[in-house]
C-alpha cells in the first residue's frame, strides 16, 4: 500500500473477512478476496489482497468518515465488527462486486491480530473525526 502525502499508518494486520452483512444478510459473496492485509491510517482504512497472479488489489477502501462504529465480539476467536457507510466504499472492480452495494450500512466481520487494539484505534479515529 502506498501512503498519500501527510498520511500515517496507525495499525496494520493480516485480515480474514468472515462475514459482510447488509440488512442482516451475509453478502460475503460480493468479496472475491477474503484474505489480505488491513491498514488503518489517519485518513482511511484499506484492505489489500494478492491475486493468483501475485498482483495487489484493493478489496475495499473506506475514508474515516465511512466508519460508523466498531466492537469486538466473541469469547474465543474474537472478531472485529465494523459498521460502514456503503456509499463511501471504493474498491478494485475485480475484488469487490459493488453492484450489490446500494447504499445504507453494512457490517464487516473481520478476523485480525489483536482485535481489541484495532477497536481502540478505530473508535479513536471515529471520535476524532466527529469533533
Amino acid at each position: 500500500m502506498i501512503l498519500r502525502k501527510g498520511e500515517g499508518e496507525l495499525q496494520l494486520s493480516s485480515v480474514v473477512v468472515k462475514e459482510f452483512k447488509i440488512g442482516g444478510v451475509d453478502h460475503k459473496n460480493l468479496i472475491k478476496y477474503d484474505q489480505g492485509m488491513l491498514c488503518l491510517t489517519n485518513y482511511r482504512m484499506i484492505m489489500e489482497a494478492d491475486t493468483p497472479a501475485k498482483e495487489k488489489v484493493t478489496v475495499f477502501e473506506l475514508p474515516l468518515e465511512a466508519l460508523q462504529k466498531t466492537v469486538v465480539k466473541g469469547v474465543i476467536g474474537k472478531l472485529l465488527l465494523v459498521e460502514i457507510d456503503l456509499s463511501q466504499v471504493s474498491a478494485s472492480k475485480e475484488a469487490l462486486d459493488k453492484s450489490g452495494l446500494k447504499g445504507g450500512f453494512g457490517i464487516l466481520h473481520l478476523k485480525v491480530e489483536d482485535p481489541k487494539t484495532w477497536a481502540g484505534q478505530l473508535n479513536k479515529a471515529i471520535s476524532s473525526r466527529k469533533k
